[in-house]
């Protein structure tokens, strides 16, 4: 079965935090009420959330076989092509007063997505991760080198 479905935001759904998924197994989403086997978790920040939110933009645009189509200072929206060339949605929207990231990447076209939303989710999750956890990295490197 293959189905398509339009990328542009509707702009009812400009203050929401990313749209739902439907119920297709080729979609993940961090709403609260997406379905257990569409849902995951917001990407947490830390820090100044303007800041992780502009850090993401960065981590997103590094991405292969991506292309941010817009973002803004709360917003994202990017097409990223699998290996296979198919086109999937992936949005990002800043909760500066909850310190999320509220996520989305789904497929355009098919039925099921062998995993690559939710992986490229994970992704985002650990890369925003390393870019926090870089600095204590480095402290911590040149703390156990003064002991020395």
């Amino acid at each position: 079965m293959k189905a398509t479905r339009d990328s542009a935001l509707p702009a009812a759904l400009a203050d929401e935090a990313v749209r739902p998924c439907p119920a297709w197994p080729n979609c993940v989403c961090s709403r609260a009420d997406a379905p257990a086997r569409n849902h995951v978790e917001p990407l947490a920040v830390s820090g100044d959330p303007a800041a992780a939110f502009a850090k993401l933009q960065d981590i997103v645009a590094a991405l292969p076989r991506t292309t941010v189509v817009s973002a803004t200072q709360d917003r994202l929206h990017a097409v990223c092509r699998t290996r296979l060339g198919f086109a999937d949605d992936l949005e990002a929207r800043l909760d500066a007063r909850a310190g999320v990231v509220h996520v989305r990447s789904a497929s355009r076209m098919g039925y099921h997505d062998l995993g690559v939303n939710r992986k490229r989710v994970e992704v985002l999750r650990r890369l925003l991760a390393e870019q926090y956890q870089q600095p204590d990295r480095a402290r911590a490197l040149n703390e156990g080198q003064n002991h020395e």
